[in-house]
């Protein structure tokens, strides 16, 4: 092919986004649409390839998979190996074992499988993952592997039909896209089938202009303009809220077509391309993907606390420094036919991903290694898993969604009692809760679904089936005659606030908004938002009250800021800190659960309903103005706002006290005294 420059600066243009979108600059909040960017371009370049090598009858797979093989696998091993021993060094035993698991998939070509089924690209964990960018790597080897063979067999057809053969199969992919993305997004976002049309559409444009071109050159200025401006667009203005791919997705998809088909050096924005740093960026483009995302993981899992901006900034330029090293003398020597034959590059491949394979592959049967660190330090650790043990089983979510009758029960299952409703923070509560409750031969159900406050009549952005599962819930609990006592327990400041914690001294909470609005009135916002969430809360416990129930509201947990188990863990493992302790400013924690307390305080149900607040009780006066995430040396959390099995043995202890405390129920002598105002009783700790 005719070498052309502002290809490779349209690369730029692809990587440079992506790398600040993971650095956290939020300008470039839809900066991940540069992978699609990268898929339309890659559909382009080997479908030209491959056209006019089956034209001119000199296709060949075994050369096809060598340059496949030079292209890729040299760079990608050689961040494989550098980040090892990062991993070694850094990571607690449950990450490293998740990163041989993705080291693994990676060098077999399943990333994007083994990333769909363990993370969210968008997710709080994503950004302490070193190989998540290689699922895009996944998705285009996988498309090699049968896309040669398609056009083999479409030959005899003739192009024509070959076009129209990929652009029906890229329809069909984009429909595909649009249904999954709100019924399946993690699978929609990672996998092939409903990428496949990106690749796609730059396939399809190559086909067509084998034979046809854009003469007019006002047509093919404005095309280029509008091409540059739909991708800055995506760039700018979508999120991780933005469903995708679907077709929002068209927007960068055939902004790039635009540029491919119409940008070149006699129009404005061609030129703009080819200029020598962005076509500089664009030649070093695949190294600087590479690179970026294990240099900012590491960097992430290394420090205390959260990554100022000019931190994150400095890191992109070590990216690009390490790229141009790449490129020099990794890339550039292993595209060389003459210093590397066929026959070497495909033995290297061979036994570097094999080395890799088998090295991962013991990584995870080891479980991370865990002997690195002392039985201290292990045990520490251990908190992050110690919440309740069949989360998996019992906790819905929108990729599992587990009806209210068929969910888990703990303590006495033959006298189901009570039943917590909520969200992940209610299912870190019930399995100890269900053991202080068999004590007082209690049977307790958990509904949870993981980041759906229980609340009918809300919604969660992002969230598939929280609304509808919530209907159910309150449904079933409203016809149960078994079930006397409901307890409402989620992360309510974050429903309030929407946003994520900072605790003023270094933790800060990673991740995006957590928009939640009322269903049938999206557009709310400030005041009304929170007196609509007040409402359909007052409405919801007023229906169970009638029904004849008793209703427990358990206040938030206190957030923290800092995963606590791997804070102490990262403080006396890698900074050699004794007796590690956690804490953080009473008075932060006051202010960002102020309109949280009103609204919950708010809420009235007379002699049935009962209080417990658990920041009384970790952020009490005994602590002199902090809030305590260590007790006894041991995490009460299992991450950032996430009680442990520790943490849950406390909370449940105030939860009996209130249940079992209140004279009218008979049901014997609690542990902490009850004072009320009038018939509306709030637990007060000793």
């Amino acid at each position: 092919m005719k070498y052309r420059a502002e290809i490779d600066g349209l690369r730029a243009l692809a990587v440079l986004p992506v790398i600040l979108f993971h650095a956290g600059i939020e300008q470039f909040s839809g900066g991940f649409v540069g992978v699609d960017v990268f898929f339309v371009i890659s559909g382009y370049l080997i479908t030209s390839i491959i056209y006019e090598e089956i034209n001119d009858q000199r296709f060949s797979i075994i050369s096809f998979y060598e340059r496949r093989a030079r292209r890729l696998m040299p760079a990608l091993f050689l961040v494989c190996l550098v980040s090892i021993p990062f991993a070694w060094a850094w990571m607690l035993p449950a990450s490293l074992e998740s990163f041989f698991k993705s080291l693994l998939a990676t060098n077999v070509f399943l990333s994007n499988v083994y990333f769909w089924q363990s993370s969210n690209y968008f997710g709080i964990s994503a950004e302490l993952m070193p190989l998540l960018h290689t699922w895009s790597l996944a998705v285009e080897e996988q498309f090699y592997l049968f896309f040669p063979i398609f056009l083999l067999l479409l030959k005899r057809a003739g192009w024509s039909w070959t076009l129209i053969a990929i652009v029906l199969v890229s329809t069909v992919s984009l429909v595909a896209a649009q249904w999954a993305s709100s019924r399946f997004p993690s699978a929609n976002f990672f996998l092939l089938p409903t990428r496949l049309w990106e690749l796609g559409f730059g396939a399809a444009l190559s086909l067509w202009s084998r034979n046809h071109s854009i003469q007019s050159a006002i047509i093919r200025n404005v095309g280029s303009f509008i091409g540059l401006g739909l991708i800055c667009y995506a760039i700018l203005v979508f999120d991780e809220r933005t469903p995708f791919p679907s077709v929002w997705a068209l927007i960068p998809v055939v902004g790039t077509v635009l540029i491919l088909a119409c940008a070149d050096d006699r129009n404005f924005v061609g030129r703009i391309l080819a200029v020598r740093p962005a076509v500089f960026l664009g030649l070093i483009s695949y190294s600087a993907y590479l690179w970026h995302q294990p240099v900012f993981a590491f960097a992430r899992i290394r420090s205390l606390d959260e990554l100022p901006v000019a931190m994150m900034l400095v890191l992109s330029a070590v990216s690009i420094g390490l790229a141009y090293l790449s490129w020099k003398w990794v890339e550039v020597p292993f595209r060389n036919k003459h210093m590397i034959g066929r026959r070497s590059i495909f033995a290297f491949s061979a036994f570097i991903g094999s080395v890799l394979i088998v090295f991962s592959f013991w990584g995870y049967k080891e479980g991370g290694f865990p002997y690195r660190l002392s039985d201290e330090i292990i045990e520490i650790t251990k908190s992050s898993s110690s919440r309740n043990p069949r989360v998996h089983q019992c906790q819905g979510g929108s990729k599992k969604i587990i009806p209210p009758d068929e969910t888990c029960v703990y303590g006495n299952t033959d006298n189901i009692k009570l039943a917590i409703w909520g969200d992940s923070h209610a299912s870190a509560l019930a399995y100890v809760l269900g053991d202080e409750l068999a004590a007082w031969d209690r049977g307790l159900r958990e509904i949870s679904f993981s980041a759906c406050p229980p609340v009918v009549g809300l919604k969660k952005e992002g969230v598939r089936g929280c609304a509808e599962h919530n209907d159910q819930t309150l449904e079933y609990l409203l016809q149960s005659t078994q079930i006397q006592t409901v307890i409402l327990h989620a992360r309510w400041t974050l429903l309030v606030e929407q946003t994520r914690f900072d605790n003023e001294e270094g933790g800060v909470e990673p991740g995006g908004d957590a928009i939640t609005y009322p269903e049938h009135s999206p557009s709310l916002e400030g005041s009304d938002r929170y007196n609509a969430i007040a409402s359909l809360l007052q409405n919801q416990v007023q229906k169970l009250i009638s029904a004849g129930k008793d209703v427990v509201i358990v206040y938030p947990i206190p957030e923290v800021g800092w995963d606590v188990p791997t804070y102490m863990a990262k403080k006396s493992w890698l900074q050699g800190e004794n007796n590690v302790t956690v804490s953080t400013s009473r008075e932060v924690y006051m202010k960002r659960i102020d309109r949280t307390k009103q609204l919950l305080d708010s809420i009235t149900g007379e002699s049935n309903l009962r209080r417990v607040n658990p920041g009384e009780l970790l952020c009490g006066e005994a602590y002199r103005g902090r809030c305590v995430a260590v007790l006894e040396g041991k995490p009460l959390y299992s991450d950032d706002d996430h009680i442990s099995r520790f943490g849950a043995e406390k909370i449940s202890e105030l939860i009996v006290d209130q249940l079992f405390s209140a004279p009218e129920l008979e049901r014997g002598e609690g542990r902490s005294s009850v004072q009320g105002n009038g018939n509306v009783r709030t637990v007060t700790f000793k």
